[in-house]
């Protein structure tokens, strides 16, 4: 999520590798990576800098608790660590956006709008880049749409883009150690985040 998507993790222990003993336990992950994964951050290195990994440790735990806390934010996770393994750019898409629509949708009316404007919403402070931000978010949730109905044009560049919003959504999650609620993002939309 923070450093690249091209780095594996082929293993996970329950010990710290430098001091593996005969009681330590291992568990393999990632055994389809090689063969099935669709490279969604085509810009990403190969490498995870120095700050990247220490974000990784001051957020780890925080991440963790969000996950176990939040279904929400737990299902987003899942989806979009499993986007890459969809065999298929369209089902990615759709996988994409359902995390996307489980966090910022607040009812079944007017989606296309709603969702766009509340994640505009909840990565900018008003303005020109939350106007631009909730346009191209709009015409991703267009591109969604079609997938969703049989009709997509061009899935790859949608999905990478939506790949790309997701991230950051869930970076600021963690960051700000907290899911934001319908109500926190209304009031964010309206201006009285400091009054609610």
């Amino acid at each position: 999520l923070r450093g690249s998507p091209h780095v594996r993790v082929p293993v996970v222990s329950n010990a710290s590798f430098s001091r593996v003993g005969s009681s330590a336990a291992f568990w393999p992950v990632e055994s389809e990576w090689d063969k099935t994964r669709m490279i969604l951050e085509p810009d990403a290195g190969d490498l995870i800098d120095i700050e990247a990994l220490e974000w990784v440790k001051r957020h780890w735990f925080k991440g963790g608790r969000l996950i176990r806390k939040s279904n929400e934010f737990n299902l987003a996770m899942q989806a979009f660590d499993q986007s890459s393994f969809a065999r298929d750019p369209v089902l990615a898409l759709l996988l994409l956006w359902s995390a996307l629509e489980t966090l910022f949708s607040p009812g079944r009316s007017e989606l296309r709008f709603r969702c766009s404007a509340y994640i505009a919403t909840f990565l900018e402070p008003p303005g020109i880049g939350r106007l631009s931000l909730q346009r191209a978010t709009a015409k991703l949730y267009d591109a969604r749409s079609a997938a969703a109905h049989g009709r997509p044009k061009d899935a790859e560049q949608p999905l990478i883009a939506t790949f790309a919003l997701l991230k950051r959504v869930l970076l600021k999650i963690i960051g700000e150690d907290r899911v934001p609620t319908i109500a926190d993002i209304e009031s964010r939309l309206f201006g009285a985040e400091n009054e609610s």
